[in-house]
């Protein structure tokens, strides 16, 4: 991302800078929690240099009478990955995929999975597999099984 060059300080860009400036010591002091202060002010420095841009950046595109829109980008996972982080085969994931279970894009070739949402799938199935678990637990006993 080309960083935007500013012609000059204006009382609204001085206010940008600030707010970046306090955004990116916050974020440094959360990034170098146990570092020394060099580093934490090295982190600082690069934060701030990013952000700068951004902000700079998006400033330039709505000058231009465009719409602008921040999002966090999600970790993209194969489904191999996913099968591993649910304990399952890669055919089981791709036949959730293909149930609608879960959702996936296609790359190419390949499928990929957010990562956020393999995890609330997974979330949702182990409280289902507990509360079938606690239910079947519980008819052993009515029954004196002895479970």
């Amino acid at each position: 991302m080309g960083s935007v060059a500013l012609k000059k300080l204006t009382p609204r860009s001085a206010e940008v800078s600030r707010a970046v400036n306090v955004a990116a010591r916050e974020i440094g002091k959360a990034l170098a929690k146990d570092s020394d202060a060099e580093k934490r002010r090295a982190a600082e420095s690069r934060i701030r240099a990013v952000l700068r841009d951004t902000i700079m950046k998006a400033a330039s595109i709505l000058a231009a009478g465009k719409q602008v829109s921040v999002h966090a980008e999600e970790e993209m996972i194969t489904t191999q990955e996913a099968a591993e982080l649910l304990n399952v085969s890669r055919p089981y994931v791709v036949k959730l995929i293909k149930s609608g279970e879960l959702n996936a894009v296609k790359v190419g070739r390949y499928r990929r999975l957010s990562s956020a949402e393999v995890r609330r799938y997974k979330d949702a199935w182990m409280k289902k597999r507990e509360s079938a678990l606690n239910e079947l637990a519980e008819i052993s006993q009515k029954m004196g099984l002895g479970y």
